[in-house]
């Protein structure tokens, strides 16, 4: 094989243009070098030309006695106007990125790389091509002295225009080479983020805190205005300006202040989702004002959370387009109904979660005739005024309530008035009695614990006229008695509550119960009237 390749090399033509490569050498290497043994010269097999070039050059075909080439191979001129067509058909892809690699024949680090080059080619395919370029080729004299060419192997990040990119340094080793293609991939990506259509870019945008967002505005012109295309914006005070504190100072004029700014760089643009987090005392004129401007932009979702008052004017509380509203750890005051009456006409989930809201509460049942999920949380045992113990609404389908207030009084009595609810999670102590309309329920999940539990509370049988070790959950029972999936925790079935099971399962229709401890699980299986 060695002697096909001298006399090759002594008939070919000399090339025009030749680079003297400092690691080229007249020995040959020994078997026990540390980089690959020469295989051949290079065929320059991109993944635009490979299909058309001669495999029968590589040694791996030629140590096979059954293989017979089929093309001689190609001269240095053809090599050349097929890797130049390459070159021109990778560009006319429009894809965000192509690498040109020059390389040598003769060139060892070169050979050793083949694999690598193959496979970051077939991984990044889709927005990658990576072309041959042999470096003593004289077709490729324009781009050696264009690119600066004076080594191998050399990689050109190009982009989709053809405009050079980066280039990888002189190379000291294999390791160096593909570093040198792991910093030029760095640079692809912030390219190709560049070359995206703005309206994706500000997706990407929302997808971030508010706080890096705004930020980006700094880095060129492009993203100064993508700002406006942030549909979701997030605030957070302690992100915002303590970002390595736990809690806030009572000032929060700064805070609001970094919203202003922020709302001066949307323009008029419309929100999409807005969230607002904060811990300290702020003016409540701003407030009302931020609130309203951002109603005014035509929200679906706004979530407020802080542990403060907040008074809220009736003037500046209702939206047409919000669809789903949260309010978190706070107090709210809404003592009246705005001039239409309606505070939301398009509201569909309403969360309350650890807030005192009564006012609010019952204007926000009266006043949002589309809700159709309504969460709440008090999970505070010494706030009463977190919840009504009492729903109402013909278009609620869903609802979750977590209640576990420690005052006896504040469990006479729970009422649910919803006909069309379907899905029921209740946590909470066993009322004293229930007035339940739960004609639609399809999925039932309960958390009943007995006062008896409660270390609070001393087990005396008698606490501000209620039984303390008994609760009756006889209507809840009955009322639940036609779903078809049923949940019950452990502390579900203790006591008083295992007995009301025996009025419910002479008459239920239940297909499917889950229980969370083996022994009542037999108990329940064994029914006749459960299904299976």
């Amino acid at each position: 094989m060695e002697s096909k390749m001298t006399t090759s090399a002594s008939t070919s033509k000399d090339p025009f243009f030749c680079l003297k490569w400092p690691w080229d050498s007249n020995e040959q290497p020994t078997s026990s070098s540390s980089v690959c043994d020469f295989q051949g010269p290079w065929l320059f097999r991109s993944m635009q030309t490979i299909g058309s070039i001669a495999l029968s050059s590589l040694t791996s075909f030629g140590q096979n006695p059954n293989f017979r080439p089929k093309k001689k191979p190609l001269g240095s001129c053809e090599q050349g106007e097929a890797e130049q067509r390459a070159f021109a058909a990778a560009l006319a892809s429009q894809k965000v990125a192509t690498v040109l690699e020059f390389y040598s024949p003769k060139c060892r680090l070169c050979n050793s790389l083949l694999n690598f080059v193959l496979e970051v080619e077939k991984r990044n395919s889709n927005w990658l091509s990576i072309i041959m370029a042999d470096a003593e080729n004289e077709k490729w004299f324009p781009e050696l002295l264009h690119y600066d060419i004076k080594y191998v192997p050399c990689f050109v990040l190009l982009d989709k225009n053809g405009q050079a990119l980066a280039k990888t340094g002189v190379p000291s080793s294999r390791a160096h080479v593909i570093a040198g293609m792991a910093m030029a991939a760095k640079k692809v990506e912030a390219c190709s983020i560049n070359s995206l259509p703005d309206e994706v870019l500000g997706q990407i945008l929302s997808f971030l805190p508010t706080k890096l967002a705004a930020s980006t505005s700094i880095l060129s012109k492009q993203w100064r205005n993508l700002l406006p295309l942030v549909q979701n914006l997030d605030f957070d005070e302690s992100m915002v300006l303590y970002p390595n504190r736990t809690s806030a100072t009572s000032d929060g004029g700064g805070f609001l202040d970094f919203v202003d700014r922020t709302f001066v760089l949307l323009g008029d643009s419309p929100i999409k989702k807005f969230s607002l987090k904060w811990n300290s005392e702020i003016d409540h004129s701003r407030y009302n004002h931020l609130i309203r401007n951002v109603l005014e932009r035509g929200p679906l979702e706004l979530h407020l959370s802080s542990p403060s008052e907040q008074y809220i004017k009736p003037e500046f509380l209702f939206s047409n387009t919000l669809v789903k509203l949260t309010l978190s750890h706070g107090f709210y005051s809404q003592d009246r109904l705005p001039p239409d009456g309606v505070l939301f006409p398009a509201l569909k989930t309403l969360s309350l979660f650890q807030v005192c809201c009564i006012d609010l509460y019952d204007c926000l049942l009266e006043s949002c005739p589309l809700l159709e999920e309504l969460n709440i949380f008090a999970g505070d045992p010494l706030e009463r005024g977190s919840w009504r113990k009492h729903m109402w609404g013909s278009s609620i389908q869903r609802t979750s309530i977590f209640y576990r207030s420690n005052d006896l009084e504040a469990h006479s009595l729970v009422a649910l008035e919803t006909p069309s609810l379907v899905y029921l999670d209740y946590s909470s102590y066993v009322s004293e009695d229930y007035d339940l309309q739960l004609d639609s329920l399809v999925e039932a999940r309960l958390d009943l614990i007995l006062w008896k539990y409660n270390g609070n509370i001393p087990p005396v049988d008698e606490y501000f006229g209620y039984d303390s070790t008994k609760g009756d959950a006889t209507k809840l029972i009955a009322a639940i008695r036609n779903v078809v999936t049923l949940h019950l925790s452990a502390d579900s079935l203790e006591v008083t509550f295992v007995l009301s099971l025996s009025l419910f399962f002479s008459s239920c229709s239940v297909a499917y119960i889950y229980l969370y401890f083996s022994y009542s699980l037999d108990f329940v299986l064994c029914h006749p009237n459960c299904g299976r």
